[in-house]
Parts: structure tokens; C-alpha cells; sequence
């Protein structure tokens, strides 16, 4: 049984990471061509329905070969790294796939000029930013509860506690990393409890205050879909940061004697919930698609005058991935190419928001070298 878990925890997230990007054009609005603006009712000529097709073709004999590649190494050669290494190679596969059809987009834009005939509208920043919170932030104390039941219970039982503590269990269960019982010791896990539920909130506020996308021929229903959009993505974090705190609730139940998993079972609860977390957000981002647009309805009414499309703003992404705009006060924006968003370049306040990450992302590990030396 725990080989079999062994190769599902192992590759499991580089099959979401193959089967995210392949269906990642279905993912994005459909005015949005790898990266570049065209008005959505010219979104189905045939050059850019071959373009698709082109794209699936390369990503799924490339992304297959690479996946396998990695597959057959990590089991005959034993190399463990060679997984998260491959994943980061697997994204960076995609990525140049992208460019290159991000390249094919803007020449074949240059050369059909869909642009030139159309009323380009810019809406008013009021209405575009606009938005009614989702989930209440009241709900995220449950699993700031979870943090503090866990550090209460490591000091609660701190005589329980054996001289030396676990603090790492590699994937077959067994523990490879001891450290000496101390307060700081002990506090270890209640604050990457803690960390992991800041990181959470922060996806609450990237979601709560990104700048809003409204479709200029449907902008009231666009509007509507955003809203949902954003709800199921601020549910999907308020989930995630409960399910986060079962294997850290566990591990400290553990350290303190009070439960005893055999180790099969025990690598299991630890892994579940991350695969768990991971599985959601996929099917997650297939049925909502980006801003909602996979929640629309099948239908071809249309609310405004089809000569108008949204202001083409191509000039301030860079590759289709980097937006750089300083006369847009946002902070966050709408990615092109999947779901979520990213940050605008041009603001200098997303520097400072940068920084912060990076440097609390360090402190943090610094912090958690120093507690378990």
C-alpha cells in the first residue's frame, strides 16, 4: 500500500501541473488569445481555433514525454529531488510553449488587424473595482483557533514531551530530523501553523481587492460572475487553511504522546490534505475559468453593441505574463494566460508588497532554522 501511495503523492502534482496547462486556453477569457486582446466575437476564426489545437498538440507530446522522463528516473535511480525538480522544469516547458505562441498571436493579430473597426471603450476605474466581500473574515478564526489549541497543547503537555522531537518524516513515515525538546522547540509547529493561515489571508485580500475585468458587451452579467468568481476562490483558501492544520494538529498530537499512528498511515494524513488542497484548485479553476467566465450560461444574447470591445491594452504586458502600467492604480490585475491574478510592475507600491513577501518568506526561515537548531 504505501508504494502505491508513494507514486500517487509523488506524481500526482505533476499530472495536475501537465493537465492544468493543456487546458489552460479553456481556462482563460476568451477574448484573450495566449495573451493578447482580440474583440470576442472574432475569437473563433479559424487561424486562432489551429492555434489552439497546435498548442494542446505540443503540450501534450512534450509535457508526456517530460513526465514520464521524470517518472522512469526517480524510480530506477532513487532520486527523490529529481520530482520537485521536475516540476520546475515541467513549468518551464510550458511557459516557452507559451512564448511561442504568444509570438504566433501577436503576428497573427498584426496581420488580420481585428482591432481597427471597433469601438474601443476604457471603463471608469469606480465600476470596474467595485466589488461586495465573499466569506466573512470572522470564518478564518476557526483555524487561528487550530493554531493556538496546538501551541496550548505542546506546552499543556511539555513533560510528555520525549528529549529529542521529531520534526521532519520523510515519505515512507519514518522521522530524519530530531532536535532537542525545548519552549522554542515546541513552538515550531504552531507557528508554521500560523505562517501557512497568514499566507491564506493574504490570498483573501489579493482576491477581496484585485482590480475588476468587466466585459464591455455584458457588463452587468460580467460583473455578476466576478462576484462568484471571487467567492469560490475565497472559500477555496478558507478550506484550504483548515485542511492545512490536520497535519500539523496530528504531528503535534504525536510529539505529545497522545495518539500513535503506524507509519504507513501516518504519511498518509500528512500528504492527503496537500494533495487534497491541490486537486481542489484545479477542478476549481476548470469550472470557474478566469473571473467566472466558465460560470456564464450557453447562450448567445448579448447586452451591448458588438462593435465594442475593451480598450486594446497589449503595450503593457510584457510576453503576455508581465503587466507594467503606471497610469493603472491597481496593484493586482488579472493574469492573461489561466486563473488568478499578478501583480502591475508599474505601481511602485507593488515593490514594497514584493519586498514584504520576500522578506517575510526569509525571516521565517531563518526563524525556524534558529528554533530547531
Amino acid at each position: 500500500m504505501i508504494s502505491i501511495f508513494h507514486l500517487l503523492a509523488s506524481f500526482l502534482p505533476l499530472l495536475l501541473v501537465f493537465l492544468l496547462f493543456l487546458i489552460m486556453p479553456d481556462l482563460t477569457r476568451k477574448d484573450l488569445i495566449f495573451g493578447v486582446r482580440w474583440p470576442k466575437d472574432d475569437c473563433r476564426r479559424p487561424e486562432i481555433n489551429t492555434l489552439i489545437r497546435s498548442y494542446r498538440v505540443w503540450s501534450a507530446a512534450l509535457g508526456l514525454i517530460l513526465f514520464v522522463g521524470i517518472a522512469a528516473l526517480s524510480f530506477s535511480l532513487a532520486w527523490t529531488w529529481l520530482v520537485p525538480f521536475g516540476a520546475i522544469v515541467q513549468i518551464l516547458l510550458f511557459l516557452g510553449i507559451y512564448q511561442i505562441f504568444h509570438r504566433k498571436a501577436v503576428a497573427l493579430k498584426q496581420t488580420l488587424k481585428p482591432m481597427k473597426q471597433r469601438k474601443q471603450v476604457m471603463l471608469s476605474p469606480m465600476e470596474e473595482n467595485s466589488i461586495k466581500p465573499g466569506l466573512s473574515l470572522v470564518w478564518f478564526l476557526i483555524p487561528l483557533l487550530a493554531c493556538i489549541f496546538s501551541a496550548w497543547l505542546g506546552f499543556q503537555d511539555y513533560e510528555r514531551i520525549p528529549d529529542r522531537i521529531a520534526i521532519h518524516y520523510n515519505l515512507f513515515g519514518h522521522a530524519d530530523r530530531w532536535v532537542d525538546k525545548s519552549p522554542l522547540s515546541v513552538l515550531f509547529l504552531p507557528l508554521t501553523q500560523l505562517f501557512l493561515l497568514g499566507i491564506m489571508l493574504f490570498v483573501v485580500g489579493i482576491f477581496r481587492k484585485a482590480k475588476r475585468y468587466v466585459d464591455v458587451e455584458n457588463p452587468r452579467l460580467s460583473l455578476h460572475y466576478d462576484a462568484r468568481f471571487r467567492a469560490h476562490w475565497i472559500q477555496w483558501a478558507f478550506i484550504s487553511s483548515l485542511v492545512l492544520q490536520l497535519p500539523f494538529l496530528l504531528s503535534q498530537l504525536q510529539m505529545v504522546r497522545r495518539l500513535t499512528l503506524a507509519a504507513p498511515l501516518f504519511v498518509i494524513m500528512m500528504i492527503i490534505p496537500t494533495l487534497f488542497i491541490l486537486v481542489y484548485a484545479v477542478v476549481l479553476a476548470y469550472h470557474t475559468g478566469q473571473g467566472g467566465t466558465r460560470l456564464e450560461p450557453d447562450t448567445d444574447e448579448q447586452e451591448g453593441d458588438l462593435g465594442k470591445t475593451r480598450r486594446d491594452d497589449d503595450r503593457f504586458w510584457k510576453a503576455g505574463l508581465v503587466y507594467i502600467n503606471s497610469d493603472d492604480p491597481s496593484i493586482w490585475v488579472e493574469k492573461r494566460f489561466g486563473v488568478g491574478y499578478t501583480v502591475n510592475l508599474g505601481n511602485p507600491r507593488s515593490y514594497a508588497i514584493l519586498g514584504g513577501i520576500i522578506l517575510l518568506s526569509l525571516g521565517f526561515i531563518l526563524l525556524a532554522q534558529w528554533m530547531t537548531q
